[in-house]
């Protein structure tokens, strides 16, 4: 018993050895942030199919995103399989599609496709949302507004 937990011991060693202690997905695939377009992948089609992205999430974290192909349909998927919906390039419906589509969704803010308010973020409380921000690079106004 003592001889296997000494092997765990130095197999644990030369694996933090080697590798080090825990990274980004980022720092293994040698990608660079936009600091232009930091939450904007571009464009995702058959001209750049496979290419990966480093991007900052509605929260600020870094996510590596590939551009995927699903029956002639091309989409941001993250590399680590984590929901993109709510996100500037997988916008929702709206607060209702968050909840319905991303069971661990909490309280903050989410990218919405809105046809009446283009390009906007609403603020949700894990039912509904109870505000509009309109987000440029320099300003952010928020307008209340009831559903």
């Amino acid at each position: 018993m003592s001889s296997t937990m000494a092997m765990l011991t130095l197999m644990l060693f030369f694996t933090v050895f080697f590798f080090g202690e825990s990274k980004k997905s980022s720092d293994f695939v040698g990608l660079t942030l936009d600091t232009e377009k930091p939450i904007d992948p571009g464009q995702c089609g058959k001209f750049n199919h496979g290419e990966m992205k480093l991007v900052q999430d509605r929260l600020g974290a870094d996510r590596v995103l590939i551009c995927t192909d699903k029956n002639s349909m091309f989409l941001w998927k993250t590399i680590d399989g984590s929901s993109t919906i709510g996100e500037y390039f997988d916008p929702a419906l709206d607060c209702s599609d968050v909840v319905d589509r991303v069971p661990a969704a909490t309280d903050g803010f989410y990218w919405i496709n809105s046809k009446a308010l283009p390009n906007v973020s609403k603020v949700c409380n894990g039912t509904d949302c109870f505000s509009v921000c309109f987000f440029t690079w320099e300003i952010l106004c928020c307008v209340h507004m009831y559903l």
